[in-house]
């Protein structure tokens, strides 16, 4: 997503392997989402090459929450005697 990433089709073009397509996308800060859809092929096939080569570049980060979560006032249940 960045502006300082080089053009998919330079850093692909001569690759034989979708796997070794896949790892230099994701060393190139492609998101797996992107690379997927480049590459026309499935999320779950990104996920697995890139797990299996340890990388865990290309996932999309966790959003901060700006306070903490309001809490809620859970009714009591009734215990019922037999």
């Amino acid at each position: 997503m960045g502006a300082a990433r080089s053009g998919a089709d330079l850093l692909v073009g001569n690759l034989k392997t979708k796997s070794y397509k896949i790892r230099t996308l994701a060393k190139a800060r492609y998101s797996r989402t992107e690379i997927s859809q480049l590459l026309g092929i499935r999320y779950q096939h990104v996920r697995k090459v890139l797990n299996d080569a340890g990388i865990a570049d290309g996932l999309r980060r966790q959003t901060a929450v700006p306070q903490p979560p309001i809490p809620v006032a859970v009714p009591a249940r009734k215990i019922q005697r037999r």
